[in-house]
C-alpha cells in the first residue's frame, strides 16, 4: 500500500503531536507526585523537548513537498 509523503508527514505531525502532550502530561504529573522516581520524569521531558524539536523540520519538510507539487515556494515559518 503506496502512501504520498505528504499525507504520511501530516499523520506523523499530528501523531507527535498527541505524543508530546501525554509526555507533557506525564512530565507534569510527575513532577507534583514526589513518589513517582524523577528518572520518568526526566525521560518524559526529554521526549517532549525532542519532539518539539522534530516538528518543525517535519513541517518544513511538508511545505516543501507541497512547493513540488503545485510549483510555487513555500513559507515554511507561516501559519
Amino acid at each position: 500500500m503506496f502512501t504520498d509523503a505528504i499525507t504520511l508527514i501530516d499523520q506523523t505531525i499530528e501523531n507527535l503531536e498527541t505524543l508530546a502532550a501525554v509526555f507533557a502530561d506525564e512530565f507534569d504529573e510527575r513532577m507534583h507526585n514526589p513518589a513517582l522516581p524523577p528518572s520518568a520524569a526526566h525521560i518524559s521531558r526529554n521526549a517532549y523537548l525532542k519532539i518539539g524539536a522534530l516538528l518543525p523540520a517535519l513541517r518544513a519538510a511538508r511545505a516543501t513537498q507541497e512547493s513540488h507539487l503545485t510549483g510555487t515556494a513555500a513559507c515554511v515559518n507561516c501559519d
